[in-house]
């Protein structure tokens, strides 16, 4: 079975028999060529899924000129990344044709080895960019990985340390994740939302032991300093522009937010309170319910539910309560999976 071939594709473009004929001399033992005699043959090929490396244009086709072909090509995400070379008549304007987004021009009559040096040189140009590409397109993806890993753990370190004997597994991004997608948020939005969602208690790393732990009911002192873990929280994860970490901050600042407005730290009311915050308030409240405390034993699902719709339009949101209540079988499916 003969070897699958490894030549570069290139697409010549030119208005007659005569034009076309010389290129094809010129590259044919060196590249597998394809043709085209209008622009808009040339747009088609560089749109096919076996678009051409690099592309030959003229000064002229039948139903545009070269210049705008290229500037075509050029806009056109899909086939910006194709070099482009003008070949073969004197008309051509070299500066324009750079202007336009060639990679080079080669104006006057044709000499076929220069051709073929440049042909190969952008060629190699255009590999090395592809492949730089990759390597920056890779190392993007493995910062964004890491990031995601950071936050990931990060949340983990600060459900570890406020509930130290319990399960260690946080479901409130995945409910987040449900409850986001059915208050209508886009699929990017929720996402950043379930993570989050994993950092709404990051402040209480700066609250005190003795309070978190606390087996009797807290003092007013002692809940002056835990309503103080939305600002620490806040502060902990600081302002930032990506829409994750300004996300990330928002959902610290108010998911103890009540409806009624007796919430902490800011007393915001109804709708006032970011959609962000009223989400994982029920998220969070849903994930302490059915996790052992110190002080009670873990609850059901269905029994997290019912206690959250009984504080409906007082703490909660009763839009996204009533929402929670459609999910009660989904969220058990999650639950169960653990």
């Amino acid at each position: 079975m003969p070897a699958e071939s490894t030549k570069a594709t290139l697409l010549l473009a030119q208005p007659d028999a005569s034009g076309m004929d010389a290129l094809r001399t010129a590259l044919q033992d060196r590249y597998t060529l394809l043709f085209a005699s209008t622009g808009a043959a040339v747009l088609a090929f560089a749109h096919d899924d076996l678009a051409p490396e690099l592309i030959l244009l003229p000064a002229t086709l039948p139903d545009m000129t070269g210049l705008q072909a290229c500037s075509r090509l050029k806009a056109d995400a899909r086939t910006q990344g194709i070099p482009v070379i003008f070949v073969g008549s004197e008309a051509i304007d070299d500066e324009a044709c750079l202007a336009a987004g060639a990679a080079d021009c080669l104006p006057g009559p044709l000499r076929p080895a220069l051709l073929r040096r440049r042909v190969a040189a952008q060629l190699a140009l255009a590999d090395q960019e592809r492949h730089m590409g990759e390597l920056v397109r890779k190392r993007t993806q493995d910062l964004e990985d890491s990031r995601l890993q950071l936050i990931r753990r990060l949340g983990r370190a600060a459900e570890w340390h406020i509930n130290p004997e319990g399960e260690t597994a946080d479901h409130a991004g995945a409910l987040t994740l449900l409850l986001a997608r059915a208050a209508g948020l886009d699929e990017e939005a929720a996402a950043n939302l379930a993570l989050a969602a994993l950092l709404r208690d990051v402040g209480k790393i700066g609250v005190p032991d003795s309070i978190l732990y606390k087996t009797e009911a807290l003092t007013l002192d002692d809940w002056e300093l835990m309503r103080c873990h939305p600002l620490i929280g806040a502060q902990i994860i600081g302002r930032h522009p990506h829409p994750l970490m300004a996300t990330a901050r928002l959902v610290a600042l108010t998911h103890h937010e009540h409806w009624d407005g007796l919430g902490y730290p800011q007393g915001l009311a109804g709708e006032a309170i970011p959609l962000e915050g009223r989400i994982v308030a029920i998220a969070d409240t849903f994930c302490a319910i059915v996790s052992t405390r110190s002080y009670r034993p873990a609850r059901s699902p269905a029994q997290a539910v019912a206690l959250i719709q009984e504080r409906a339009g007082s703490y909660y949101d009763p839009s996204l309560t009533q929402q929670l209540g459609t999910l009660l079988p989904e969220i058990e499916a999650l639950l169960a999976k653990g």
